[in-house]
């Protein structure tokens, strides 16, 4: 029976991913390879969902890399780019099955941790516990879903709000 602390981080997860994938939905195809910041969106697609998914393991040790990993970064994690190499990042329909593939993968995850794993240490070397380690997490998440709806709209004056609504649990829009 699941806890009030993954119920919680449940609906965080779902919404914030929600938010991300309609983010990604919601840029117009013209404008996938312009850069957010420093990168273009597919290469933030790629960066938000594979820490998201690498994050919802045990450690960055025991991360296999599978197709969006392969095809986003041209190579498997940990590998390392040639220096002031981009990986050439995601297309944006693979972007939107990987934020699939991610939530999936939270709603499995979540429902095979234990009290004592959201207590135990993250896996990751940081100085929190796995339960702290998911809310990092959907931090990281949270921080490039401002960064990319922001720049979404700035692209798109006339941008249509519906497509990007706050999500507050789950992956209902209000």
């Amino acid at each position: 029976m699941p806890t009030v602390i993954h119920q919680m981080l449940r609906g965080q997860y779902e919404a914030a991913l929600s938010m991300f994938k309609d983010a990604l939905a919601s840029c117009p195809a013209e404008h996938w390879e312009r850069k957010v910041a420093n990168y273009p969106v597919g290469v933030v697609a790629l960066h938000t969902l594979m820490w998201t998914d690498v994050y919802l393991g045990r450690s960055g040790k025991e991360f296999v890399s599978h197709e969006f990993v392969m095809e986003g970064r041209g190579r498997p994690f940990g590998q390392p780019l040639p220096e002031g190499e981009l990986p050439p990042g995601l297309r944006q329909s693979r972007a939107l099955e990987y934020a699939d593939y991610c939530l999936a993968k939270v709603r499995r995850v979540l429902a095979e941790e234990s009290e004592a794993d959201l207590a135990g240490e993250s896996g990751f070397g940081r100085p929190f516990s796995r339960a702290e380690m998911h809310l990092y997490n959907i931090r990281h998440i949270q921080h490039h879903t401002g960064a990319l709806s922001a720049h979404i709209r700035r692209l798109v004056p006339k941008f249509p709000e519906e497509g990007m609504g706050w999500i507050s649990s789950g992956t209902v829009r209000e």
